[in-house]
């Protein structure tokens, strides 16, 4: 069994996942199975049991041994139930999403972002969250994945939200800020994560005079 919904108009106001159940091959026969009351039965539970806000966009039966929660090791049989993000591709690469870290269908690896995110749209900027870039020499691009990329009358610049166990610091960041100042994107400034989520509104003012004092410098430059 293979439930799809029509994503066009959904996708603007609900946060879609697609869902994977695993399950023994008799098992399999039975969820697939549209009049089963015990297979629809665990369909409806799987659907009561997303966040406000959410839908499954794909639901998806696919047989195989797994193990139920509790059993002995080596022992299989029972239900296996994934869930994961059906839209944001051009987000940051994630194999899974836990639903408590999605707001306004855009996903975050931490409550922390969330709230930096939110200043943003009180701030009124425009930014993209967790979203893959690609860059680089022509014989050697990457992709790369800032925590956010604002713009603000034309300027753009990267707030990264710094601390464990979220992201990484030191020479690796290093590395990867060179390639965006080499792209152009010159105004990238980091904050500690306690800040962020006590001050969300502090530091992204602080972010944007700062990107506006830096390209106010840049246009007497020119």
């Amino acid at each position: 069994m293979d439930d799809v919904i029509d994503t066009d108009v959904l996708a603007d106001h609900y946060t879609l996942v697609d869902v994977l159940i695993s399950c023994r091959p008799e098992d399999a026969a039975m969820l697939c199975d549209e009049d089963h009351p015990v297979g629809a039965s665990i369909r409806r539970a799987v659907r009561s049991a997303m966040p406000a806000h959410t839908l499954i966009r794909r639901l998806t039966v696919v047989e195989a041994q797994v193990r139920s929660v509790g059993s002995a090791p080596g022992a299989t049989g029972g239900i296996s139930i994934e869930a994961a993000a059906g839209t944001s591709v051009n987000q940051g690469p994630h194999s899974a999403i836990d639903l408590a870290l999605v707001w306004e269908h855009l996903r975050f690896r931490s409550k922390t972002e969330i709230r930096i995110a939110q200043a943003l749209d009180r701030a009124g900027a425009l930014y993209l969250p967790n979203c893959r870039a690609r860059l680089g020499l022509p014989n050697s691009r990457l992709n790369k994945e800032p925590d956010f990329v604002v713009c603000r009358a034309g300027a753009w610049g990267i707030l990264e939200v710094d601390g464990k166990p979220f992201h990484q610091v030191g020479e690796w960041d290093d590395a990867r800020d060179a390639l965006f100042h080499a792209a152009g994107v010159s105004y990238i400034r980091r904050y500690d994560a306690s800040d962020c989520y006590m001050r969300p509104d502090e530091v992204v003012a602080a972010f944007l005079s700062g990107l506006a004092t830096e390209q106010s410098s840049a246009g007497h430059m020119e």
